[in-house]
């Protein structure tokens, strides 16, 4: 097939076309969504002088989704009643970036096992495509 011929996506690649996805979406005000970086990064102060900020702890997803929705009341199938209020919710997603071949550390396993505790949705995505599917 076609795909045999296509070169292996990097994760650096996916991300960028996960984000590019994620900030058109939020352009047109579908979602709001964070870059969750982990580990520690040193910054330059415009004095010269350096500070340390701390990221979010290993095993975090790389970026998380807030999406308005709406839910209706039903019993069986049948609404509670004929014209059901609509109740607004958010809807959290996680999702963790891979390349074709990346494997879930430890950490992020544990992670994910915690997300689904707290009733939010994670999800690995090895290609920006996936996101239409996901966030629909």
């Amino acid at each position: 097939g076609i795909n045999e011929l296509s070169l292996p996506i990097t994760e650096a690649e996916v991300k960028k076309g996960v984000a590019d996805y994620l900030q058109y979406g939020k352009n047109q005000g579908k979602w709001l969504y964070l870059r969750l970086n982990a580990g520690s990064f040193i910054f330059e102060n415009p004095d010269g002088s350096h500070r340390r900020i701390q990221g979010v702890e290993k095993g975090t997803a790389d970026f998380v989704v807030f999406q308005p929705v709406s839910y209706s009341l039903t019993y069986s199938g049948t609404p509670l009643n004929h014209h059901p209020p609509a109740i607004p919710a958010t809807r959290v997603t996680f999702l963790e970036i891979k390349s074709s071949k990346g494997k879930q550390s430890p950490e992020q396993i544990i992670f994910e096992v915690e997300v689904g505790k707290q009733n939010c949705r994670y999800f690995l995505v090895r290609n920006a495509d996936e996101l239409e599917g996901i966030l629909s």
